[in-house]
């Protein structure tokens, strides 16, 4: 199928960075609250979700919709709530797809749904990413990009993520979406932006190198970033380090304090004081918002919600007096 998508040189392409986070097939591991957006207002990364069995609540400002399987769902930017029922299994996708300014190719603000049948390459190269990092990395579904790999494991793992990369931009466009084209021209801050994307994310932004390989001074070579990125470049290299500690808290079990140390906070205050000032709470907050597992909120759909009770499906009533997750998170978990 050919895409509409605006007609770039590939060294403009080449400025698209993919990176895969989780995928996994099952029951859905939950994440419970709005995603709160970073000061640039866009959400980092993008979610897909087939949902093979079960239903799902999905909901947030401008919608509130009761999806039942079969169904392919595209999740909205910023953020949103979701409660899925008892027996719900899903294949889920989250992955970037951005260029350097931090947008997504793709940012629409409603879901979107599809049918499985409409769009047969989605699943098949959602299930051959699936099976590779199933061999690549054993027993591991989340918390993919602090995994260690081999080059083959890393030119591996992009082959098939380009592929499914493809295959959502098929779909978007198919469901009438707009790509969002890049807007930088400056070729010289491209790739002064793909050096601060190779440096370590505990190690503060080499400016003075980065303006000399520009050719420029620091205070010249700042202004052409801003121009080109619309941010500084501190602020470019404070934007990466933040993804990495989002990715850390919802990914991974690892303490705060060595999430802190870990991106090169010598105490762990400093590092909750700084990821509240761009993300809007503290890390442990974050966290407990965003992961809860499926396994362990038993009924929700049926107990929290008071419907379905002797079989009959919810009413409007029931509907109305529904809590949020994080709220039927919460009685579920005071309950045991």
């Amino acid at each position: 199928m050919h895409l509409n998508l605006p007609r770039l040189r590939l060294l403009d392409w080449n400025c698209l960075r993919f990176t895969l986070l989780w995928i996994y097939e099952g029951r859905p591991v939950l994440m419970g609250a709005p995603a709160t957006p970073i000061p640039s207002g866009r959400s980092e990364t993008v979610t897909v979700w087939l949902l093979e069995r079960g239903r799902v609540r999905l909901r947030g400002e401008g919608f509130d919709d009761d999806i039942r399987a079969p169904e392919w769902m595209f999740l909205p930017f910023p953020g949103h709530d979701h409660v899925f029922s008892e027996d719900a299994r899903i294949l889920s996708v989250n992955f970037a797809a951005c260029w350097p300014d931090g947008r997504q190719i793709f940012e629409e603000r409603m879901p979107l749904r599809a049918a499985p049948a409409a769009h047969p390459r989605l699943e098949a190269t959602a299930r051959r990413l699936l099976r590779q990092v199933r061999r690549r990395f054993p027993g591991v579904s989340t918390a993919l990009t602090i995994q260690p790999a081999t080059l083959d494991d890393y030119l591996a793992i992009e082959a098939d993520l380009a592929a499914w990369v493809a295959a959502y931009a098929e779909a978007m466009v198919a469901l009438g979406c707009e790509p969002i084209r890049m807007e930088v021209t400056d070729q010289a801050m491209l790739d002064a932006a793909r050096d601060l994307d190779r440096q370590a994310s505990y190690t503060r932004p080499a400016k003075a190198e980065l303006a000399r390989r520009a050719g420029l001074s620091v205070s010249q070579f700042d202004r052409r970033f801003v121009r080109a990125l619309g941010q500084t470049p501190r602020q470019y290299a404070e934007r990466r380090r933040c993804e990495v500690a989002r990715q850390l808290l919802t990914s991974t079990a690892q303490p705060v304090k060595q999430i802190a140390f870990s991106l090169g906070f010598l105490q762990p205050s400093h590092f909750a004081a700084w990821f509240r000032r761009l993300v809007g709470e503290y890390p442990a907050r974050y966290r407990s918002r965003r992961t809860v597992e499926a396994p362990s909120e038993k009924n929700l759909w049926k107990t929290v919600a008071g419907a379905q009770v002797a079989g009959r499906e919810p009413s409007g009533a029931d509907v109305a007096r529904r809590p949020s997750f994080p709220t039927a998170a919460a009685q579920c978990r005071r309950r045991r």
